[in-house]
């Protein structure tokens, strides 16, 4: 449940109805692109973050040129 979002939402002017859609649209087109390679190779643990980063490069690059990039990670030990 996206419950952490809902003030925010409805704070921007969204409706709480279509908070789970546009979550599943947005993450559909911000960051599964990404994953793509992680998908082929498999789990490479600490690199994984750089390998995304170089799979999106190589499949987007021009679209993201001149446009920031946020990344992130976490490690669970």
């Amino acid at each position: 449940r996206l419950r952490l979002f809902e003030r925010e939402w409805a704070r921007a002017g969204g409706d709480p109805a279509g908070l789970a859609e546009a979550a599943e649209a947005s993450y559909a087109a911000l960051v599964d692109p990404a994953l793509d390679a992680a998908r082929l190779v498999g789990n490479t643990y600490t690199a994984s973050l750089y390998l995304c980063l170089a799979w999106l490069a190589e499949q987007r690059g021009a679209q993201l040129e001149g446009r920031e990039l946020a990344l992130f990670s976490y490690g669970s030990g």
